[in-house]
This record gives C-alpha cells, sequence and structure tokens, in this order.
C-alpha cells in the first residue's frame, strides 16, 4: 500500500526584522495507514511547525514560506486551492492542538464546538450533529455526556477539555490524527490515560497518527517509528524498537539518558548541557556541536550527511561513518 502521507524536502521559512528564520529544514518521511510515528525534540526543534504547515495553518507569504512536497494520497497539499483545502483540514486530516483552553473557543459551547465539523463536512442537521457529539464525548471517557454538551470551556478540567479536544478531532473520522503534544499540562495519570484513549481509537477508526512530544519516554511502547528532531532538522530515525535499543545521535542519547528510571542508581538525573542555538545564527557545521560530548574538529566545520546505519536507521552524525551499511 503506498503511504497516506509522504512530506519531501519540506522546508518553512519565517520572514522577521532581523532576516530569515528557517524553522523546518529538508525534513522528509512517509506514513502508512495505521502506522503511529512519534516525532521527539526540545521546544524549538520545529515539529510543531512542521504539523501546522501539513494543515497549511501558518501565515501566508511574505510573512511564511513552505517549499517541498506534502503528499497527501497523491495530491500536493500546499497546492490545493483554499476551498479544496478545506475539505482535507479537520475532516481527512485533523489535529488535536498542543494547549486546549486556547484551541477551543470561550464562548461556544462544547456541543456546538463538536457539532461544527460534522454539519459542514458531513453534511448533518444541528440535531443529529448534537446526537453524534454526545456520543463522542461518551466514547473518549466523559461521563453524564448529553447534559456536557451545554457546558463551556471553562467548565472543564484540563484532562476533560483534552478528551474534548480529541472528540472534535475523530468527529468526522479522519484518515490521520495529529497529536501535537497531547499529554502538555497534564499530571501523570492523566497523561498515561490520554496515550491509551488515543492507541484505542487508532485501532477503532483506523487511522495513522503522528505523535508530537518534547518527552521521548512516553511514546516508548506507542509508535512504530520515530523521528527525532534538533533546530529544525531530523537528526536521528529509526523504528522505535531499533532507535530505544541503538540510539545513535549523541543528541538522542542525551534525550534517553534524561528520562528518569526507577532502576537506576544516579543520585541525579543526566542533562543536555547549553541550549539550542538561535535559528537566525546557528553555528557552523553540524547545530548540535557546541553541546555534544562527542564532538570532533570536522563537526564544526562540516554539517554531516544522514548515515544508513541499516533496516531504516539513519543518523546525521559525522560518529556514524564508521558503522553504515551503504553510503549516505
Amino acid at each position: 500500500m503506498p503511504p497516506v502521507l509522504s512530506l519531501s524536502n519540506l522546508k518553512v521559512n519565517f520572514s522577521t526584522d532581523s532576516g530569515p528564520v528557517w524553522a523546518v529544514e529538508n525534513l522528509s518521511y512517509s506514513l502508512n495507514a495505521n502506522q503511529t510515528l512519534a516525532i521527539v525534540g526540545e521546544s524549538g526543534s520545529g515539529k510543531s511547525v512542521h504539523a501546522l504547515s501539513i494543515l497549511r495553518l501558518l501565515p501566508p507569504p511574505p510573512h511564511c514560506k513552505v517549499e517541498g512536497e506534502i503528499l497527501f494520497h497523491d495530491k500536493n497539499l500546499l497546492n490545493l486551492p483554499p476551498k479544496e483545502m478545506r475539505k482535507v483540514r479537520g475532516n481527512k486530516i485533523a489535529m488535536i492542538f498542543q494547549e486546549p483552553m486556547t484551541s477551543l473557543n470561550p464562548v461556544l459551547t462544547i456541543g456546538e464546538q463538536i457539532a461544527e465539523p460534522l454539519m459542514i463536512h458531513k453534511g448533518k442537521s444541528r440535531a443529529e450533529a448534537l446526537k453524534e457529539a454526545a456520543r463522542l464525548l461518551e466514547r473518549v471517557g466523559i461521563s453524564d455526556a448529553k447534559s456536557r454538551l451545554n457546558n463551556y470551556p471553562h467548565q472543564f478540567s484540563g484532562g476533560m477539555r483534552q478528551r474534548t479536544m480529541i472528540a472534535m478531532a475523530l468527529s468526522c473520522n479522519p484518515e490521520i490524527l495529529i497529536a501535537d503534544e497531547p499529554t502538555t499540562a497534564l499530571d501523570v495519570t492523566i497523561q498515561a490515560q490520554i496515550l491509551e484513549l488515543i492507541k484505542e481509537l487508532q485501532k477503532e477508526f483506523h487511522m495513522a497518527v503522528i505523535l508530537i512530544t518534547h518527552n521521548i519516554g512516553i511514546v516508548a511502547d506507542m509508535a512504530d517509528q520515530m523521528i527525532v528532531m534538533y533546530s529544525g532538522r531530523a537528526v536521528e530515525t529509526a523504528s522505535m524498537t531499533s532507535l530505544f535499543n541503538q540510539p545513535s545521535h549523541p543528541y538522542t542519547q542525551g534525550l534517553l539518558n534524561a528520562i528518569p528510571s526507577l532502576d537506576s542508581k544516579k543520585e541525579r538525573l543526566e542533562s543536555i548541557p547549553g541550549r539550542p542555538p538561535d535559528l537566525k545564527n546557528r553555528p557552523r557545521g553540524c547545530p548540535f556541536s557546541p553541546r555534544c560530548p562527542e564532538v570532533q574538529a570536522r563537526c564544526r566545520e562540516n554539517d554531516p550527511p544522514f548515515f544508513d546505519i541499516g533496516d531504516g536507521h539513519k543518523a546525521n552524525c559525522w560518529l556514524m561513518e564508521t558503522k553504515m551499511v551503504s553510503p549516505p
């Protein structure tokens, strides 16, 4: 089966008073039906910007310029007329945004907000859409769903608002669900419930899922493939099993070492020293070189290519030159 979504050399450039900022550079991947792809990295690595570019929710030119190719089946979403894009956005490709309190409209009831995409994309009457909205709220675990339709977002807890966002995203039975930091600001038990709910609904609705997170630990038992992003670029791509068993890029190793473990005998968690580079003034060579514990002289001068380590596992690091199974 061909992939449902394929990105090729995606680039996102923002115009600022101090010059252009490349928020995403040369990002490529394919997403298959029913597959879960995790995209991880620190804040500012380009994860959310890349997701917004898929749905064409970024500012129009000249404020923002998106290059490359985003194929949904055989359609390049970057070339679709606005009217055709509206048929895809929220219908075929849906998104759970990072902060539900700012994503939900505070002056509309929960029921109206879930019913709206059903009326727009599915042609349902208001009564039919509200009935379906109640069923969706119940499906995502909100009790007394019918009466809750008349509540406003501020009357819901953080976990309930996130469940509402999931219900809205699933209302039109999308082929692809993009979950952008779906567990942000939730306590640990609610985080686990939300992730388990997404897993269950993926099986039920037969969706492909793009899961965006800065916490590499929460996706360990959920994703099939993983992309690690740093400074707007993919630095390592692999299957989940391969990446956890053989993390190859020093940045990926740093993220994994920062995960708390009950078995660890260390008194303090490890951290990655320094901070991500300014996207307006990236260092020469590898952007991770100022923070890398294994930096070499050439890392500061030459940006490494992607080295193929085997079985689709690739890393953007000069250390992989001796481990590659095929030339980059």
